[in-house]
């Protein structure tokens, strides 16, 4: 059955990219559409208990059952049922998450021999790109843009779909979602996988690319930063949130100091690769685009 972080979707829109196949998902949910006006606030996410609302005036309001056992998203639209439904998989999923005891991160993730290696980061901060070029050199996709950790330390697989800013991308285009153009990987890891090691991008213009290590504290801070949506559901998720987070600061962890306008993805992966050799992440040589012998492809 189609799921994404976890949570199987029935009734949905045929999407341009698959979804993972889950035997035994931590809830479902059951698409409803129907045409309306869709009128309030430009974006409003509500929690009223079983019921959370999210939506974007004039595109469309998601009203979505939060119970575990079965849900209903009832969504009225003002654009397509596909265009309702590639947003609500890309930007209104990942924020109903912890009703489902899952934190989800600003991150994108690929599965390595050893495995998850997480790309953590705010946006534009080249998430997606980084993660586009390891699955180009042969690290399978697990998720892009959302992470979603459970109480075991288990990352659950997203849609098999990526939305790289990077214009040079190799994975072949399907569709256009918020400015950017979604992909679809070459390799897909479509099973829940521990992460191994994660990897913070640090935004800051006009500074030269710099990878550190940080202490225990500055790790959780790093990461804790990048809670997508940190503080919605919070009574819901705030436990959890702290408890993945220290687990996740407890791994190997670098902080690239980046300016995404001035550093591609190669340049990123050549700074990167004597710290992921260092911690046990299998490159080959550190040369620019060069690349993993015993990868996944």
């Amino acid at each position: 059955m189609d799921s994404a972080f976890g949570v199987r979707l029935e009734g949905l829109p045929r999407l341009p990219f698959s979804l993972h196949d889950c035997d035994s998902p931590v809830a479902k949910l059951s698409w409803s559409d129907g045409p309306g006006v869709v009128a309030g606030d430009e974006f409003w996410m509500r929690d009223e208990g079983d019921l959370v609302s999210v939506g974007w005036a004039e595109w469309a309001s998601y009203e979505v059952d939060v119970r575990q056992d079965y849900g209903v998203v009832a969504v009225t639209l003002q654009v397509t049922p596909l265009d309702a439904a590639v947003a609500f998989v890309f930007s209104v999923l990942p924020l109903l998450l912890p009703a489902w005891e899952l934190e989800p991160f600003h991150g994108s993730a690929v599965l390595t021999p050893v495995g998850a290696l997480m790309v953590l980061g705010p946006s534009g901060a080249g998430k997606s790109s980084l993660a586009a070029a390891l699955e180009g050199r042969g690290f399978p996709l697990l998720a892009d843009d959302t992470c979603a950790l459970d109480d075991n330390l288990v990352l659950w697989p997203g849609p098999a779909a990526i939305n790289p800013r990077w214009a040079d991308a190799l994975q072949r285009p399907v569709a256009e979602y918020n400015e950017k153009m979604i992909r679809v990987p070459e390799l897909y890891a479509g099973l829940p996988a521990r992460p191994a090691a994660v990897v913070v991008l640090d935004v800051e213009q006009g500074t030269d690319l710099a990878v550190a290590e940080l202490s225990l504290e500055g790790r959780l801070q790093g990461i804790l930063a990048n809670a997508r949506h940190g503080t919605f559901l919070l009574e819901r998720r705030r436990a959890l949130q702290f408890k993945v987070a220290t687990e996740l600061a407890r791994l190997p962890l670098a902080s690239v100091r980046i300016d995404p306008a001035r550093h591609g993805p190669d340049e990123v992966l050549h700074a990167l690769a004597p710290w992921c050799e260092r911690v046990g992440i299998p490159f080959a040589s550190p040369g620019p685009g060069a690349f993993l012998e015993g990868s996944a492809r």
